[in-house]
């Protein structure tokens, strides 16, 4: 992949640092793929690759199906005539007027459903994989297995000839809270197995846009986040690392 990079959220210090509902630490970009500490920022992320006219198909790789549903339908009445016209600072900062405070509109768990709300026509199939965590989503969608969806993603990433996908990756995705420690779910040979399946599909241009997340909270610690990460998008050939602090 092309080494040339952009920070357009510099890093804040990790160490200590929450992730939450409305927070961003970093955004990276490289050409395609945007690297954040949580999926709020997805959605501009894909509209910067999404033309009027497309139809793409989309895969969601997350511990939660990011489809909150407590104000949908508010959230969607609120929602800009063009969303993909918003620039990053208009976007995080984009207003909802809640029930006793107005808050930013778009949220690292409602993101998808907006997203699917407002560009539903132009998804052609959503393809989801996910830990059964969260609202069910609204809208049509075939749910994967682990390894349906690395098969899905085998097949996709090896066909250049048919729609062209975004894929929406989450590190919670491959963890596991909740015990002594939080764990990893996959070995490192199936970590790096589906890192090289998505690094063909980004050469080949099957991957329209690919966000990941490292989500920390979820996933149990920025250093488990980031390690998990780091062997993900070193088998796919896209060169990111976090600076030191």
């Amino acid at each position: 992949m092309n080494s040339e990079y952009n920070w357009l959220i510099p890093l804040n210090n990790r160490h200590g640092c929450h992730s939450g509902t409305f927070d961003c630490n970093f955004l990276w970009q490289s050409n395609n793929v945007y690297v954040m500490d949580n999926h709020r920022l997805a959605l501009w992320c894909w509209l910067r690759h999404l033309g009027s006219e497309d139809k793409v198909e989309f895969v969601h790789m997350d511990e939660h199906y990011d489809c909150l549903m407590s104000h949908h339908n508010s959230w969607v009445a609120a929602l800009p005539r063009d969303i993909s016209a918003l620039s990053l600072s208009e976007y995080l900062e984009y207003p909802w007027q809640g029930v006793n405070e107005i808050c930013p509109l778009f949220r690292f768990d409602n993101y998808l459903s907006l997203f699917m709300a407002r560009h539903g026509a132009q998804i052609k199939q959503v393809y989801i994989s996910t830990h059964h965590d969260g609202d069910r989503p609204s809208f049509a969608f075939l749910e994967f297995s682990i390894l349906e969806c690395m098969g899905y993603l085998n097949a996709r990433c090896s066909n250049t000839s048919s729609t062209k996908f975004f894929l929406n990756i989450d590190i919670d995705y491959f963890t596991e809270t909740g015990f002594d420690e939080p764990i990893m779910i996959v070995s490192q040979d199936f970590l790096r197995a589906i890192g090289k399946i998505i690094g063909k599909g980004l050469r080949n241009g099957a991957i329209g846009c690919l966000t990941v997340a490292l989500s920390p909270e979820f996933t149990g610690t920025w250093e488990l986040a980031e390690m998990i990460v780091k062997e993900l998008l070193k088998a796919a050939e896209v060169p990111f690392e976090l600076p030191r602090d």
